[in-house]
């Protein structure tokens, strides 16, 4: 009682002097009564200066009697150094109450005090003011509160408006253990506990710790946030609603910000939080481990109106289920949700109903529901940017959507794995309702993912279903991967992908499956790589009443099923459907169906409205590459038979690589023939092929349609006894063979037959409707046997056959060597009176030696060797007299190959190619080098005459020119006459120096080089006078013949002509090398074959057949051809002047080559190549004519000259006209007969050609005993023009 007394003095003394303190700072003693003499003491200070209060001991005793009421008139700070401990002891009767008196704002702060074992009552803190305009704010900093069994912390709110900005109630870096309550926040006035929030409280927990407390608090009214906390083994209580937070008034606020809630195992009925009607955010928060026997987190109700519930940043890893409540409006965004297990018949994240869900930017992984899905079904969901990864589902859906709309956008789902019950399980399941619900993809990933069911299902009613850019991928199912049985859905699938996915589930069809109605609009999308056990590798559309298909710029490739590799379509016996379908743009590549329609399948019409740019490559099937349709639907086969639908390397197993059908018809072979004529006891095969409604022979070869059997029943039943057998077939291949069929009659008639098929598909139809067959029984023949005998024994009529002569078992009938015909005692049919005959083409005693045909060669050698000789003196006679002009001017060379040629393709006459290949490659060597060498050496002379020769007509037309050229005309002789001059002063010089050169020698470098300054000045003084004219002839070549110039121009016309004769004596050159090259390897190329073919020809004989004669054929063509095409430039040469005259006979002997030569040849293979001996003798003659008459015409002029001594002249031997030196005043022409003709003068001008076209021929030059190749670029350096 001494100690108290003290203490009144010394706070008396305090207050004695308060005018001259500034704040009261009061220190505590740790007797039992201090707090509540220290709550008197802080009442009773009136001053406004602020009161602290040290709790300077360890540990300090409440009263269990002390009502510790502080009435609140300043600030005050309640604080300790030491950390002191302020111990209730289990009192429920003491408490620290806390009523703010002041209107102005007022603060109370508790610092580094612990609060400790607390007892059972209201609170242990108790706040209040007395009236709503009460500014205050209750403050823990470092504070601990343990052991307490009641509430913690109990405000009455009272205000009703916002009347201060910061909050009431504030607790920083505090620890609750051990405790059941922190925290109960209610308004004085009951409607704003219940029906709305005061909107003007405000509670914050900063940076606090809370383990094994029953409940964070009870938020009546206002708003609390927590930020930074951390709450760990909250168990809950039965005395409170939630196990950590509970609001149910509206428009309260609970915002719990960067803080985590881990190891948390609830064990009453509770969930953590209890909001109903309120505003809810978590941001940047972690529950780890967090369970609760509720089996959810979360449980609210009614906050759709109210802001609902909101979750941001959040990570949630091995929780119950997040929330559960009705009519909510729920938003989650950059969540995770992991390492999820759940047994629960709850959905594992939401179980809200009714209410709208929004997740954004989330990630769902690592998740394993053993009886429920993820979210409620009843609630509409817009998930967008999110991913589901490796989740593991036992229940029927992992997303189920009831009658609400779903929209999934940017996510990703991928290892999910829904094994529940068997063909019950999917990833999602949409139920629409009559008023139409819509589920949309847009954006979307499947893939790596299983189920044990549908992937997808839509059901219900007029259900809308949109898939925009979603790629399916590798998804393994027990059932299609879109599965729609809604009545009347809408299907929209564009821009997406569906690849490598797998449906193996026999008892479902397609990748995406459609019963009941269905609107399917599928754009720009691919269908690639999947599997389907059943039908339809993509498309399956079954047992449908109404049936709307746009197909557009999509591509189904690589899909595989049983029927229809991408598409099927099946309908019930004798049920409509009404549809129709639009395919457009779409390819259908490589995929397979293991029976029918490579593509698509149908058993019922399919209404193709439009058919534009469809492509059909490399489908396979067992029947119908690309597509299989019922037989009985004829306007589906013709649509599909559209000009705008394209079929590429299709194929099919049985029949129809493009396009099949049903087996339709029965057609007997030969299809014409219906009247028979056949001997008794005959075996007469009979063949039927079955077709479908192409016409495509149904080859069958894995037996689909084994069933189907044909058999042949008599149709008539007349007096005659018949027997018949073997009636009966199977089709294999497509064919039935009667093989085994026979009739037996009593005498010779008519038998009628009906044709019947059995068959499970009863459309299969007769060729023709013609289901009979007439048969004509005959009598035995005179080479056969007649053998009667009876059935039975009491037959009164005998039924007989007829019977083929048959000889002993060495007679080679089974080879077809040898025949046997009846002997001489023609009743008995037996081996050793019939005789054994070899056929046609075989001899020996066991017609088992070939009759080869028998070549006397000598007889056509005796017709050839004479035009041998013929050729062979001709190349004699001109070599001796190779140096007359007739032969030097035109080419000593050329005529030798000429004759060369025409020796070796006589030579080849002489080789018979039906006897061995030695002779056949002889032959064929010699024939085509000979014709080659021959066509290019004409080729040679046409083509050079072509070059420099001129059209008469030109000439014609020159002649007519006005007097106006006479200038030109006169300037033109000059030069002419000064070039006439160079050339022979040359010539003369040449002879001089080089006397053991021939006449024929080409112009030296100095007479080029004069000739050079000569056309120089001649094209300088031409270029004043000239006139433009096109003509080739007329610009160019005139100026040989004096006539006139035309201009620097055709002066390039004319070298352009030297240049082209130079490359061509090049090109043939290279031409015959090459080709010499190749006839000698085409020859080596089949010698190398070892084998030895015969053929036997129209009389039965045999001979060599040699593989060289099909290149022989196309070689003769190849040769006629040429002959056709040098025909063409010979028409145009005949008509020229100024050429040799031997071009002429050229031109007639083409005219020989190609009737006579290489046609003739072909002629004979198409006509005599299976009579050898015609063959021979045909080419013989025909061809060794050809060869004389082509010597006659190449060579009687130089015998004729030469031996008449008129060899050297070239009047004789080169086609030119004659020309006046001097122009006729009358005509102002040179060439009318006005004038004496100057022999001289035109002499002149033809040398002067002739060296012209030596000097363009020649490449090749002996000089100086030398070979010299003369370059182009040195024949150019004339500018050359004469």
């Amino acid at each position: 009682m001494a100690l108290s007394n003290i203490i009144y003095i010394y706070i008396f003394l305090i207050l004695c002097y308060s005018d001259i303190i500034f704040s009261l700072n009061l220190v505590v003693d740790d007797n039992e009564d201090s707090i509540e003499n220290l709550a008197s003491t802080i009442s009773n200070y009136n001053k406004n200066e602020e009161i602290t209060v040290n709790f300077d001991k360890d540990y300090y005793k409440v009263s269990n009697n002390g009502r510790n009421k502080f009435n609140i008139k300043s600030d005050v700070v309640f604080y300790s150094d030491k950390g002191a401990i302020l111990d209730f002891q289990e009192s429920g009767i003491t408490a620290l109450y806390l009523t703010f008196i002041e209107k102005n704002y007022k603060k109370v702060i508790f610092r580094n005090i612990t609060f400790y074992n607390y007892g059972e009552n209201i609170a242990m803190i108790l706040v209040d003011s007395l009236e709503d305009s009460n500014k205050y704010t209750v403050e823990f900093d470092n504070c601990t509160f343990t052991d307490s069994k009641s509430k913690i912390y109990y405000n009455k709110v009272v205000c009703i408006k916002p009347v201060q900005s910061v909050p009431y109630t504030i607790f920083n870096n505090c620890k609750f253990i051990k405790s059941t309550l922190a925290f109960y926040i209610y308004h004085s006035q009951k409607d704003y506990n219940v029906v709305s929030s005061c909107k003007c409280y405000t509670i914050t927990i900063n940076n606090c710790y809370f383990d094994n407390v029953s409940s964070i608090g009870t938020l009546k009214t206002g708003e609390l946030i927590i930020n930074n906390s951390y709450f760990t083994n909250l168990h809950g209580d039965i005395d409170n609603y939630s196990a950590l937070l509970f609001s149910e008034t509206r428009e309260n606020v609970i915002k719990i910000n960067n803080s985590t809630l881990e190891n948390i195992n609830v064990q009453y009925n509770l969930p953590l939080f209890y909001v109903t009607r309120t505003t809810f955010e978590i941001y940047n928060t972690t529950f780890t481990n967090c369970h609760t026997n509720s089996e959810y987190l979360i449980y609210s109700k009614l906050s759709k109106d109210y802001n609902g519930i909101s979750i941001k940043d959040s990570m949630f890893y091995d929780i119950s289920s997040l929330i559960d409540g009705i009519e909510n409006d729920i938003k989650i965004s950059n969540s995770i949700f992991k390492n999820i297990t759940s047994r629960s018949s709850l959905p594992i994240i939401l179980n809200s109903k009714d209410s709208t869900v929004n997740i954004k930017n989330s990630i769902f992984k690592n998740i394993v529901s053993l009886r429920s899905a993820l979210f409620n079904e009843e609630s509409t969901y817009y998930i967008i940017n999110s991913d589901f990864d490796d989740i593991i589902s036992n229940s029927k859906a992992l997303i189920n959507v009831l009658y609400h709309d779903a929209s999934f956008i940017d996510s990703t789902f991928n290892k999910i794995l829904c094994n529940g019950d068997g063909d019950d399980s999917s990833l999602i399941i949409f139920n629409s309702s009559e008023y139409a619900n819509s589920i949309e993809f847009q954006n979307i990933i499947f893939k790596d993912s299983q189920t044990n069911g549908d992937f997808i299902k839509i059901n219900g009613y007029s259900s809308i279903v949109n898939f925009r850019n979603t790629t399916i991928y590798n998804v393994l199912s027990y059932g299609t991967i879109l599965s729609s049985k809604s009545i009347g859905s809408n299907i929209l699938i564009e821009n997406s992908y569906f690849y490598d996915n797998k449906n193996i589930n026999k008892l479902k069809c397609g990748l995406i499956f459609s019963s009941n109605d269905i609107k399917l609009n599928i754009k720009n999308t691919v269908i690639n790589g999947n599997t389907i056990k059943n039908n339809g590798g993509a498309l399956c559309f079954n047992n449908i009443n109404s049936m709307n298909i746009h197909i557009s710029s999509s591509v189904f490739k690589n899909n595989k099923s049983l029927n229809g590799g991408s598409m099927y379509f099946y309908q019930p016996i004798n049920s409509e459907t009404n549809n129709s379908i639009d395919l457009i743009n779409t390819q259908f590549i490589n995929n397979e169906a293991d029976q029918f329609g490579g593509a698509i399948y149908s058993n019922f019409e399919l209404n193709v409205l439009n058919a534009v740019n469809i492509t059909f490559i490399e489908n396979h099937a067992y029947a119908g590459g690309a597509l299989y349709i019922n037989s009985n639907y004829k306007k589906t086969i013709n649509s599909l038979n559209s000009k705008n639908i394209l079929y590429i390397n299709n194929t099919a197993e049985s029949h129809g690589k493009d396009l099949a059908t049903d087996p339709y018809i029965v057609n007997l072979m030969p299809s014409e023939l219906r009247t028979f004529k056949i001997t008794s006891g005959e075996l007469f095969p009979l063949r039927f092929n079955l077709t479908d409604e192409y016409g495509q022979i149904v080859e069958d070869l894995s037996k689909f349609y084994s069933n189907i059997i044909l058999t042949i029943n008599i149709s008539n039943n007349d007096d005659e006894l018949i027997k018949v057998y073997g009636n009966s077939c199977y089709f294999s291949k497509g064919i039935c063979e009667l093989n085994n069929f026979k009739i037996y009659s009593s005498s010779p008639t008519v038998v009628y037959f009906k044709i019947d098929i059995e068959s499970r598909n009863n459309n299969i139809k007769i060729s023709n409707n013609n289901e009979y067959l007439n048969l004509t029984v005959k009598d035995c023949t005179t080479e056969q046997f007649k053998i009667f005998h009876k059935e039975k024994k009491d037959d009164i009529q005998s039924i007989y056959h007829c019977e083929n002569p048959i000889c002993n078992d060495e007679c080679p009938i089974k080879n077809n060597t040898a025949i046997c015909i009846k002997g001489e005692n023609g009743d008995i049919n037996n081996k050793i009176n019939n005789i054994c005959k070899c056929v046609d083409g075989w001899t020996g005693d066991n017609c088992d030696t070939m009759d080869m045909t028998i070549f006397n060669d000598l007889n056509y050698r005796l017709v050839s060797f004479p035009i041998i000789i013929s050729i062979i003196g001709t190349l004699i006679f001109i070599t001796i007299y190779r140096k007359e002009r007739i032969i030097a001017d035109s080419g000593y060379f050329k005529s030798t190959l000429v004759l060369i040629g025409i020796l070796f393709y006589q030579c080849s006459l002489n080789y018979n190619n039906f006897s061995n290949f030695t002779n056949c490659s002889i032959k064929f060597i010699f024939k085509h080098l000979g014709f080659l060498i021959i066509y290019l050496q004409f080729f040679l002379y046409i083509s050079t005459s072509y070059e420099l020769g001129i059209d008469i007509n030109d000439i014609n037309l020159i002649n007519k020119m006005s007097g106006s050229q006479s200038q030109i005309q006169n300037t033109n002789k000059k030069i002419i006459n000064r070039i006439s001059r160079i050339i022979n002063i040359n010539k003369e010089n040449s002879v001089m120096e080089k006397s053991k050169e021939t006449e024929s020698t080409r112009l030296n470098e100095s007479i080029i080089k004069s000739f050079e300054n000569e056309l120089t000045k001649f094209s300088d003084i031409n270029n004043n006078t000239r006139s433009r004219n096109n003509s080739k002839c007329v610009s160019s070549k005139f100026s040989l013949l004096d006539i006139r110039d035309d201009g620097h121009d055709n002066l390039k016309k004319l070298n352009k002509c030297i240049k082209s004769i130079h490359e061509l004596i090049k090109e043939i050159s290279i031409i015959f090398i090459s080709s010499f090259i190749l006839i000698i390897g085409i020859v080596i190329y089949n010698g190398n074959s070892t084998e030895t073919l015969y053929v036997q020809e129209y009389k039965g004989k045999w001979r060599y057949n040699c593989p060289l004669d099909h290149i022989n054929i196309m070689f003769n063509l190849i040769e006629a051809i040429l002959t056709l095409f040098l025909l063409f430039i010979v028409f145009k040469v005949l008509n020229y002047t100024y050429i040799f005259k031997i071009v002429k006979y050229i031109g007639y002997s083409s005219f020989i080559l190609i009737a006579a030569g290489p046609m003739a040849s072909l002629i004979s293979y198409a006509v005599l190549y299976n009579n050898s001996h015609s063959f021979i003798i045909y080419n013989a003659l025909i061809n060794g004519a050809c060869n004389w008459i082509l010597l006659i015409l190449f060579s009687w002029d130089k015998f004729y000259y030469i031996l008449t001594k008129k060899g050297n002249d070239p009047n004789y031997y080169f086609l030119h006209l004659k020309k006046h030196s001097k122009e006729c005043i009358i005509h102002h022409s040179y060439y009318c007969n006005c004038i004496e003709m100057d022999n001289e003068y035109n002499l002149d001008i033809i040398n002067k050609y002739i060296d012209f076209y030596k000097y363009c021929s020649q490449i090749i030059i002996l000089e100086n005993g030398r070979l010299k190749y003369v370059r182009l670029k040195n024949k150019n350096q004339l500018n050359f023009v004469i």
